[in-house]
């Protein structure tokens, strides 16, 4: 039966309430209006707004990610310097998967975000939940100028879940680092 709302009729205006793929939780909404979205969607001047009127640098949303490592996997310079200045944990784990901000960086290939980690102290050795530290992820995802500046600060003797080593993951993935392996493993 069609009953009416003012000027239109129920099966036009309440339709699209029917299609669950239009719905939204309430998580999801508040996920939207936050600072992790703002740093999603390379919103600096939201990020801004949002640490002005008090918004945690530091929370994390609902899988354990916080603003930085959003911002650190777009390549947003200026949303992570922002974030840094305001007290954001540069070595801060998620709670799946166990990525800081510089592995999320490294795994997709940011040379001047891993730089911009590096020199706020981020830690290369923190290993994830695979047991890969920045520098193995660098290797697999095959990014050589950022596993180039990875390796001075890395100890090379660390092994990921699989028992391989920085130096055995390149001889698979990236052969022409293996020279400056070499050169820091000694």
């Amino acid at each position: 039966m069609t009953h009416s709302h003012g000027d239109h009729a129920h099966d036009a205006c309440c339709l699209a309430d029917s299609n669950p793929s239009v719905r939204q939780t309430l998580d999801e909404m508040e996920f939207e209006r936050s600072i992790w979205y703002a740093a999603l969607d390379d919103d600096y001047e939201r990020v801004e707004t949002l640490l002005r009127n008090g918004a945690p640098v530091n929370n994390e949303d609902s899988a354990g990610y916080r603003p930085l490592h959003y911002a650190a996997r777009n390549a947003n310079r200026r949303i992570c310097e922002t974030l840094l200045r305001h007290g954001a944990e540069v070595d801060a784990c998620t709670r799946c998967g166990r990525a800081t901000a510089l592995h999320r960086a490294a795994t997709r290939g940011r040379l001047d975000i891993v730089e911009l980690l590096l020199n706020h102290g981020a830690d290369a050795n923190l290993v994830d939940l695979d047991g890969n530290t920045a520098l193995h992820r660098a290797i697999i995802a095959c990014a050589p100028d950022v596993c180039r500046l990875l390796i001075p600060h890395t100890d090379l003797t660390i092994v990921d879940n699989a028992g391989f080593s920085a130096e055995v993951l390149a001889k698979q993935k990236c052969t022409e680092l293996l020279p400056l392996i070499k050169k820091y493993s000694t």
